[in-house]
């Protein structure tokens, strides 16, 4: 988290992208397995971990919900910081070059 290299992130941005839940839900799987994901696993991923159940109980409205907010609002946010690759064409998420910064946070 040096402030003096571009493609580091800087201290604001971290936080911002470790502010909301689903984010930090997102991080966490692509720390844990650094893997591509479809948005739908990685969204029934989000709901096990912030519903604490598992991904079979996961049920689909609440994976329409999850998967529309990571669509169109949290995806974009952390692709920006280059947390993740998000690919919305093929929708695919895979870790980017800053993820590791965050895991400390986390």
């Amino acid at each position: 988290m040096r402030e003096d290299d571009s493609n580091d992130l800087s201290t604001d941005e971290v936080f911002i992208a470790v502010a909301a839940e689903h984010r930090r839900a997102v991080i966490d799987v692509l720390l844990s397995d650094p893997a591509e994901y479809s948005l739908e696993k990685m969204a029934r991923e989000v709901a096990t971990r912030t519903n604490g159940t598992s991904p079979t109980e996961v049920d689909e409205e609440t994976l329409q919900r999850i998967q529309v907010r990571l669509l169109h609002h949290h995806l974009p946010h952390l692709d920006d910081q280059n947390i993740l690759q998000f690919d919305v064409e093929a929708g695919t998420i895979e870790p980017d070059e800053n993820v590791d910064e965050i895991d400390p946070l986390l």
